[in-house]
């Protein structure tokens, strides 16, 4: 939750830079905006994020980190 109250999701992103040998690299993409905090709602902010930014869903995989338990025991076959 940001200073104003509204929860917010950050995404990051992982990928391997072949111009300077197999360098790993992470980036901050941006923050979205959640109206609620259930694996559907969760889900949904990705995607469209992900949409949003022009990167194509059948080129990612994806990771999870947060400690909630809305998307704990849940299997989401959203990333081919």
């Amino acid at each position: 939750m940001d200073v104003s109250g509204i929860e917010q999701l950050s995404i990051c992103i992982r990928y391997i830079n072949h111009v300077n040998g197999a360098e790993i690299c992470e980036e901050l993409l941006g923050f979205c905006p959640l109206a609620k905090q259930d694996a559907a709602s969760i889900t949904e902010a990705i995607l469209s994020q992900l949409e949003k930014w022009g990167l194509e869903i059948d080129y990612l995989r994806g990771q999870g980190y947060d400690g909630a338990s809305a998307m704990s025991g849940h299997e989401h076959h959203v990333y081919h």
